[in-house]
């Protein structure tokens, strides 16, 4: 009989036979240990990884085993090796076409020296269904226990029985830890799932006792809000005493800036003093626009216009407000008071203008002092009066 050579088993494989990844999940240990020499087996782990494998002859096969699992470099290298390796047995099972066939052949070879190529070839050939693979995976199995009992079994292949199951029985070990471990983490999971209900629990009794303590003080809401309201009137007091810190160091500098003039400019800042010192006229229910000053008086400002009994609002000019928010402010005034030092051009025509359109009360101020904006209250209280 003519051997076939390597080109007509490769098309026989490639067209016909079970893929290595396609057998069952048991079957690729026995196969890696059976029908690849570890240094053989090496050689191809090394050319599939692209560099030199490491791992001990342990890790080597259960790293082997794990890849044949799917369709990877490594899993067509091992095939295309086991096919070359065995083509004359590959061709010898060609000519079975049914089960009963393929396990004639096998029982015939399985004594021989080429057991491991005929137990790849009938685990493979296209008639082995998943019963007649399972078959065959445990008589190689209980062969690999006869060959342990019986000393004067053949040593090549009881060795490699020895040896395959022995991995196999390695690899179960492994599986058990990995079901401990997940069984662990259940476990673990279970108690967080617990401690997030129980937390859930706790979070949901404190609003209830919340809901409880606000049912049972039904003015606790008011009283919150006289708190915040009495925090707020501190901080305004803090802030006038501040204001009044600096309207005295501006009177200071003014007097001391007026007393090289001569007597006559300290009596007229005197007078003034006294003027801008006066209390202003009342403008209750009014609303009061500054636009311009100093950022920095604000406070002050509206602490003098609240004095009056007034409504403050605020726009910088057109520095970093918008025109619009502008046009707004101007339409919610009752009163402004403009300090033509600080604003833009447009800002201001958009004062006057309104103003004047309007028939709306308006001062201009060229300081943007703290003294000259309570000047110019006064102004525009006495114009409201008259």
């Amino acid at each position: 009989m003519v051997e076939p050579n390597a080109q007509q088993c490769q098309r026989h494989v490639a067209r016909q036979r079970s893929h290595l990844w396609d057998l069952p999940a048991n079957a690729h240990c026995p196969v890696i240990g059976l029908c690849l020499p570890l240094s053989l087996l090496r050689r191809l782990v090394n050319k599939g990884l692209g560099g030199k494998a490491l791992a001990e002859d342990y890790d080597l096969h259960v790293g082997a085993v794990a890849e044949c699992k799917s369709r990877s470099r490594l899993s067509v290298l091992l095939e295309d090796a086991l096919d070359q390796r065995y083509c004359v047995m590959l061709h010898k099972f060609k000519g079975a076409r049914t089960a009963a066939a393929v396990d004639q052949l096998w029982q015939a070879a399985k004594g021989g020296d080429d057991m491991a190529g005929a137990f790849w070839a009938a685990l493979t050939h296209p008639a082995s269904d998943h019963e007649h693979q399972d078959a065959l995976l445990r008589e190689v199995h209980m062969l690999h226990h006869h060959a342990c009992a019986a000393p004067r079994t053949a040593p090549g292949q009881a060795a490699k029985l020895t040896a395959a199951l022995a991995l196999g029985e390695r690899q179960a070990q492994q599986l058990l830890e990995k079901a401990r471990e997940l069984a662990q983490s259940n476990q673990l999971l279970a108690q967080t799932r617990a401690e997030v209900v129980g937390r859930d629990a706790v979070i949901l009794r404190l609003q209830q006792q919340l809901q409880e303590q606000a049912a049972a003080m039904p003015d606790l809401e008011a009283r919150l809000r006289l708190k915040e309201k009495l925090q707020f009137a501190e901080e305004r007091e803090r802030e006038r005493q501040a204001q009044l810190v600096e309207l005295r160091r501006e009177l200071a500098e003014a007097k001391l800036q007026l007393s090289a003039i001569g007597m006559p400019a300290i009596e007229e800042f005197e007078e003034f003093e006294e003027e801008a010192c006066a209390p202003p006229v009342r403008l209750d229910d009014k609303t009061v626009l500054c636009v311009g000053g100093r950022n920095r008086s604000v406070a002050s400002y509206r602490g003098m216009t609240e004095q009056t009994g007034a409504s403050f609002s605020h726009h910088d000019g057109g520095l970093e407000d918008s025109a619009a928010l502008l046009d707004a402010s101007l339409a919610a005034a009752d009163l402004v008071i403009c300090q033509t030092g600080c604003i833009s051009h447009s800002a201001y025509w958009r004062v006057k203008n309104h103003c004047k359109r309007t028939g709306k009360q308006c001062v201009f101020v060229d300081n943007p002092s703290a003294s000259s904006f309570s000047f110019g209250l006064q102004r525009i209280a006495v114009s409201v009066e008259s």
